[in-house]
């Protein structure tokens, strides 16, 4: 799947990218291409941008405010404002994981109705973003009573054997 950033055709006399010059707006470029590539809320590490552009660039950047620094990582300004989250991306992308799941395996009616694909049906963690436990199936497995194995039978065996 291909991504793409988007530049205004305006950008180039956008006030801060004509004050950090030609070098800086082609570094701002960069900086708007790696950070779409990497989906990682933005942020990209300060010295993948050296392969392109010294130290000082880079500053005069976050001088500018085209770029915000957290210490080692850097990302465009505002970057979330203008681009989903990565946890947004993984959830769109896990729906529509379901949604061919659904059509592949030929279950019936529509998807938001399927109790087996359905995002009302599966709850997920927001941070993880991967299926919950339901603490009470967890209880009642426990509880329920299953019938032993034939390893484990033998086992048995074995050992009340050893004890006699």
């Amino acid at each position: 799947m291909a991504l793409f950033v988007q530049l205004d055709t305006n950008w180039p006399e956008n006030g801060k990218v004509a004050r950090v010059g030609i070098d800086g707006a082609g570094l701002h470029a960069v900086a708007l291409c790696l950070s779409k590539r990497g989906e990682s809320d933005g942020w990209i590490d300060r010295f993948v941008l050296a392969r392109y552009a010294d130290s000082d660039l880079v500053d005069r950047l976050i001088e500018h405010d085209l770029l915000e620094s957290d210490g080692v990582r850097v990302r465009p300004s505002d970057w979330l404002s203008r681009n989903p989250s990565q946890s947004e991306i993984s959830a769109r992308r896990s729906e529509a994981g379901r949604r061919g799941n659904h059509s592949k395996y030929g279950h019936s009616g529509l998807f938001e109705d399927c109790t087996k694909c359905s995002q009302a049906s599966q709850p997920v963690d927001v941070d993880n973003t991967s299926p919950l436990v339901d603490v009470a199936t967890l209880a009642n497995a426990s509880q329920t009573p299953r019938k032993p194995s034939q390893s484990s039978l033998e086992t048995e065996s074995e050992s009340e054997s050893e004890t006699e």
